[in-house]
Formats: structure tokens, sequence, C-alpha cells
């Protein structure tokens, strides 16, 4: 299909760069676009078991468009995930993207995936029972954008758990290994060892395709700041050994049509993918507080084989990577609007009234 910018929508017949002078359509063009990316649109998605729900990127199956920046809050029942899987995906590469996280506030620090590009056919599940997900385009190619479903799951069933000790060996590999995976994926795999143990990764193969990548890092969630190491290429990766008890892995397989090419073009002439076999090592008690692993100034307390933050006011979680929507609380007096900032909530009081919580006539 033929993609066309704003301005070739406007004059269909442009073939050269033109200059506007309009600055009444300047002015709305450069309003629209500002407001739209800083200003996104939220819809908020309440699942229940075994109803599934869609959601598209806007004007789906048309073209999406300039400047979009919409964001879904969806929750689970308790004791359930939420799993996204996509049904079809058609971006523009590394620029228009569908940001993928746990909690409901999109947050660097709590995202699971980054989707982007065409062919796409992932699927990705919280490890709580909200997740985030925000679709950004920028102001160049547009496409058809995605449909994808969600659906409320048993945490059980996905994101499997791998569990280690001294005397076996457990193997994770790539999907379809040792072919290429045939469809873009992302996969996440936890793995667990015995009290006063480690996880140690011990790589017996690896060749990565162009746009491919495995991350790992330690704790039960595949959280930015828990990131060990990222890996591409075909360079066979040294030992990995977890920090904690735990390691997780994600997985993510090229997502572009030329590196699509070029895998179908060399798939046939080696092996691809990864191999690697998972032990449990006994360690010390190491004091796991120095890897600084709480966030938004959490404290720290070494534990026995752990550690345990404790949190400041206005976050949660294991890691207090979770801010607080504080305004579910309804905590401003008298008509004051809730507005929930980083780590705490601001009350915006009416004419008349004062004070932190607008309490104050």
């Amino acid at each position: 299909m033929r993609k066309t910018t704003l301005a070739q929508r406007l004059h269909p017949n442009l073939t050269v760069p033109v200059i506007y002078y309009s600055c009444s359509f300047r002015s709305i063009l450069v309003t629209f676009i500002f407001l739209s990316a800083i200003t996104p649109g939220v819809t908020e998605i309440t699942l229940e078991r075994a109803v599934p729900v869609n959601i598209t990127s806007p004007n789906y199956p048309s073209d999406y468009n300039i400047g979009d920046n919409i964001v879904w809050k969806v929750s689970a029942p308790v004791n359930h995930s939420v799993r996204l899987d996509i049904v079809d995906f058609a971006t523009q590469l590394n620029f228009d993207i569908l940001f993928v996280g746990d909690g409901l506030t999109p947050l660097s620090y709590t995202e699971l995936a980054r989707l982007t590009g065409y062919g796409l056919r992932s699927t990705v599940t919280s490890h709580g029972r909200h997740m985030w997900l925000k679709f950004t385009s920028n102001f160049g190619i547009i496409d058809v954008g995605f449909m994808a479903t969600l659906n409320a799951v048993d945490p059980r069933d996905d994101n499997p758990l791998i569990l280690v000790n001294e005397s076996t060996v457990q193997q994770l590999r790539s999907p379809d290994f040792p072919l290429d995976a045939s469809d873009s994926v992302h996969e996440i795999w936890r793995v667990m060892a015995p009290r006063d143990h480690s996880v140690r990764a011990r790589f017996d193969f690896f060749n990565l395709t162009d746009g491919s990548s495995l991350t790992v890092g330690y704790g039960s969630s595949p959280l930015m700041t828990t990131i060990l190491v990222e890996l591409t290429g075909s360079e066979l990766p040294e030992d990995i050994t977890s920090p904690t008890r735990e390691l997780w892995f994600r997985f993510v397989s090229d997502t572009g049509d030329s590196s699509r090419r070029k895998r179908r073009a060399v798939g046939s002439l080696m092996e691809s993918g990864f191999l690697v076999n998972l032990t449990a090592e006994r360690t010390e008690d190491i004091n796991e507080c120095l890897s600084n692993p709480c966030q938004n100034g959490g404290t720290c307390s070494d534990i026995h084989g752990g550690f345990q933050c404790f949190c400041p006011e206005g976050f949660k979680g294991d890691y207090c990577q979770t801010d607080i929507n504080e305004c579910l609380s309804n905590p401003c007096q008298n008509g004051g609007t809730c507005s929930d900032i980083h780590g705490g909530f601001q009350c915006f009081c009416p004419e008349g009234f004062k004070g932190d919580y607008c309490q104050t006539g």
C-alpha cells in the first residue's frame, strides 16, 4: 500500500516541497499536532474472566493519525493477570510504537514491551492485575495500525516458571530452535532457584538475526531497572549468575520487513536462535541491597535469601516501582479536583476553599 504524508493528502498532486503561506491554516495545524502529542486520550478497561476485549489503533483498519498519543489502562479481576494478544500489526518501524507495561501509569521502568513494525504476533502478560498500553505516532509515514485482544488470565498459565536445583539442568531455547522463529514473537521466561541459591545460565549456542534480542535480568518481573545484559548478534555470551534466586529472560524477534527478508535468505544455511543450560548454585547469604533494588526512595532491608523494600508514601510493589493513584480515594474535599502526581496528589480547590485537601473554607 502506498503511504502518504499529511501534505500529500491535502494536495494529491503534490510532487515537490511546498511552503504554505496561510497563517491561519498553519496555526490550526500546529495547534492540532501540538495538543494531540501532549494530551493523550485515556481509555479505562475492566476485564471479566473469559470475556475478551478488542482494542485497535485510531481509525483501524484505516490509517491511524499523525501525532496520535493514546493510553489504555486495563484491570483484570483479583488473582488474575492481563494478557495482550496481537491480532494484526502494521506501524512505521521504530517511529510509531505500542508501549506495554505493568500497572496503570505509563512509566519507563514498568515497561514490558515496545511493539513496532510489521506482521507481529506477540503475546505480553502483566505480572499483576493491571496493564497499561500507550500508542504514539510521529509526524511522518502512517499505516493501518493494530488490532489486539485483551483477556483476564490465570497468571500460572502464562510466563511459566522454570524451577532449577543443583542436581538437574533445565534447558531454555528460543522458539523453533535450531530454526529461526517463523514470525515475530515476544516471549518471557522466569527461572527460580531454591533459597540460598542463585541461578546460573550457561549458553551452549547463540546466533540471533538482525533485529532480534535476548534480555536477561534478575527478579520475578522484567523491569528496566533489573536488566543485567541485552544480547544480540552471534558471539557466545559469558555465563550469567543472578544476584538473587530469580532470573528472567525476554526474547524479541525481528519486526521489520528487511530483517525478515534477510532471515529468509540465510535461514536455510545456518542454525539460529539460542540454547541455555540453567542450574542452581549455592551461595553465601549475600547482601542483595548492595545492588540498590528499591526504587522511588524505597528503603532496602537485607533478609536471609533475599531482600525487602519498604516503600515511601505513594508507592508500592516488590521494588516500590508502582506509583499509587491517590485520587482513587477522593481525598479532595468541598468539590476540589484531584490530580495524581508522581508519589502523591494535588488538590485544585474551588473558589472560597484552600488547604492541601480544600478543607478550609
